[in-house]
């Protein structure tokens, strides 16, 4: 597991099991360079803070993407999510997709908000089913959005 408490850049294409962003005001991890990041696991912890994704290319690397942000923090991702597996959005906290996503599985929203600020059809409208769960909210923040299914 990668685990950041202060703002962290990518030299290099990488691969890493998981992440752990922990802080108390703000992390960015990443830059808009071209590069990828890998999550083998798909697991992405945002404990704490008002964080950053800033990586041109996150790939998921799992069957499914799980993206959990605590309550009372926020997570903003910046690039691409690609992949064929699903996202999942879990814990209490926002998170915000601020590019078009390009991951090809369900999506499911289990808890907190997920907003879609990447214009119209932020997520790829053939990635098949969006589940929301009862502690789950879609912001689509004024945008249109797309999905084969509920």
């Amino acid at each position: 597991m990668l685990h950041l408490t202060a703002t962290a850049a990518i030299s290099n294409n990488r691969t890493v099991n998981a992440i752990k962003l922990y802080s108390g005001s703000s992390i960015t991890l990443g830059a808009a360079d071209g590069r990828t990041l890998t999550l083998t696991s798909g697991a992405l912890l945002n404990a704490a803070g008002d964080n950053t994704l800033a990586q041109t290319n996150l790939a998921l690397g799992g069957t499914t993407g799980t993206f959990q942000v605590n309550t009372g923090s926020s997570l903003n991702v910046t690039g691409a999510i690609t992949g064929t597996g699903s996202f999942t959005k879990a814990l209490g906290g926002t998170m915000t997709l601020s590019a078009q996503q390009f991951y090809s599985g369900t999506t499911n929203i289990l808890g907190g908000e997920l907003k879609l600020a990447g214009g119209l059809n932020t997520i790829f409208p053939n990635t098949g089913v969006l589940n929301i769960g009862g502690g789950g909210t879609l912001n689509l923040k004024g945008n249109v959005q797309y999905v084969q299914a509920l």
